[in-house]
């Protein structure tokens, strides 16, 4: 068994072997290791525990600061962006979930494997949450699907036109937060709010503009 602890508990890879073939099997075994990658996610309870233990974080979490007080806000910052979520948006209370979606994107050259999206619900159970996607200009080689979604981003267009849209059962805005469009920005970050039922539309900006307030997006 090779074990990964996430703030929910274990990722794991099993395989049953013989004594005999124990060092082939275990060669194996590792080498599957290198063929997947999990999000973390887990109550900010959770992750108040999982976080406590420094020996057992990858190296990508030596740059991610998380920090929360609940009933008051909770704070996400590294190299890349920082935002904070306050009870005026969202509930920020013991079960509470936060997913961190870890992807593998070029910078500066090189390939890594970081955070690319960062998702913050009151609860399990519920459509309310925030939503943080790191976006990256696409190379040309990708074709025109690409980039007619980076052109959307770009320039705000649906649906990142802080309009309110209906999501399945709830209610959606989303919006973009890095360079204008004038500054050719290699890089952005697509912002979203959710909520249960139908909300006006007054009531779901605000929210949102609650929350782009404090999206500052350091990398470019």
């Amino acid at each position: 068994v090779l074990a990964l602890p996430v703030p929910d508990g274990y990722v794991g890879v099993m395989r049953y072997s013989l004594a005999g073939s124990e060092h082939d099997q275990m060669i194996n075994t590792t080498a599957l290791t290198d063929f997947m990658y999990v999000n973390y996610d887990g109550t900010l309870a959770q992750w108040k525990e999982y976080l406590r233990h420094a020996d057992l974080l990858p190296v990508a979490f030596h740059d991610i600061h998380i920090d929360f007080d609940y009933g008051r806000r909770f704070r996400y910052a590294s190299s890349r962006v920082h935002f904070d979520v306050t009870p005026d948006v969202q509930a920020v209370q013991p079960d509470s979930v936060l997913t961190l979606g870890f992807s593998y994107f070029p910078d500066h050259g090189k390939a890594v494997w970081d955070v690319a999206e960062v998702w913050l619900s009151a609860k399990a159970t519920d459509n309310n949450y925030v939503m943080f996607v790191r976006e990256q200009v696409p190379p040309p080689a990708l074709g025109d699907d690409y980039k007619s979604d980076w052109d959307k981003l770009v320039n705000r267009q649906h649906p990142y036109d802080a309009m309110a849209h209906n999501d399945k059962d709830a209610t959606k805005i989303s919006s973009v937060g890095g360079p204008p469009a004038t500054a050719a920005p290699a890089i952005l970050y697509g912002a979203s709010f959710s909520a249960e039922g139908m909300r006006p539309q007054e009531a779901m900006k605000a929210k949102l503009d609650l929350l782009l307030g404090t999206l500052q997006v350091e990398e470019h």
